[in-house]
């Protein structure tokens, strides 16, 4: 699968790339790692590098995820002392495809450009392992009150089952009041990345804004997030929300013209 050492980009074949790389190491310090990718310590993941024959695909990622990384203010990074950003074609844990890992071990995220050709996915995965980041961050020590957290949901509601609603998933209402996602109901830690990551995406925030009108759980949860993000990053407050997608214009897959699919879980 992979190992190896250090990245260099003199052979790319793929003219924009290495421009992409450098702009992520100069803005943010992050380091965008998409060849002779080391294998991250403390996890059983394993990852497929990007062939070259996809390094189109690549190309196309490497634009969402500067997009997505703009979205934040610039000490968001700070507080995070996020190292790196693994770029890989597919990841597994175990048999189980992954679209997404955060090892705060090594302080890297992993993320797939490939199984998927869904923009709005992909936009949503790189916040969701953002969120991760954040839950996880040795360097805030802000934690979210598990028990507190678990209050929220209906009484008697049990994690880890999201395959009983699978087959029921409605694109109209969330799949179980108080959810976001059916990938939401795996765990707490996957509940709030999940609707984390939908507050992130203007398409999701969007039916995520109409559900809590009518879900006052959801709304609940929206709000204990937003209360632990502030707490991380004091910039990203009520007024960060309000702004966050105010003159952006329309970005590819924003528009809104695929919100079937933007809710089809991880």
């Amino acid at each position: 699968m992979a190992g190896g050492a250090s990245v260099g980009f003199a052979q790319d074949g793929m003219s924009g790339i290495p421009e992409y790389v450098t702009r992520v190491r100069a803005q943010y310090s992050i380091e965008l790692l998409y060849k002779d990718i080391p294998q991250p310590q403390g996890t059983t993941a394993l990852y497929q590098e990007v062939h070259p024959r996809n390094y189109s695909k690549l190309l196309a990622f490497l634009k969402i995820l500067e997009e997505e990384l703009g979205r934040y203010p610039s000490r968001f990074f700070e507080f995070s002392q996020l190292q790196q950003i693994y770029l890989v074609e597919k990841c597994f844990h175990h048999d189980r495809p992954m679209e997404g890992l955060y090892n705060d071990r090594d302080r890297v995220i992993l993320l797939e450009i490939a199984r998927g050709s869904n923009p709005i996915r992909q936009r949503h995965n790189i916040h969701h392992e953002l969120f991760h980041m954040m839950e996880r961050s040795v360097q805030r020590m802000v934690r979210l009150d598990e028990e507190e957290w678990s209050k929220l949901n209906k009484d008697h509601f049990v994690y880890g089952q999201p395959s009983r609603y699978k087959e029921s998933e409605s694109f109209s209402s969330p799949p179980r009041e108080g959810f976001a996602t059916v990938y939401s109901l795996t765990s707490p830690q996957e509940d709030r990345a999940e609707i984390y990551a939908c507050l992130m995406v203007r398409s999701q925030n969007r039916l995520l804004s109409k559900w809590m009108g009518s879900d006052p759980i959801l709304k609940q949860k929206v709000e204990y997030i937003k209360r632990f993000i502030v707490a991380y990053c004091p910039e990203m407050d009520e007024r960060y929300w309000d702004r966050l997608f105010k003159g952006t214009g329309n970005v590819p897959g924003e528009d809104g013209s695929r919100e079937k699919e933007n809710f089809s879980g991880r």
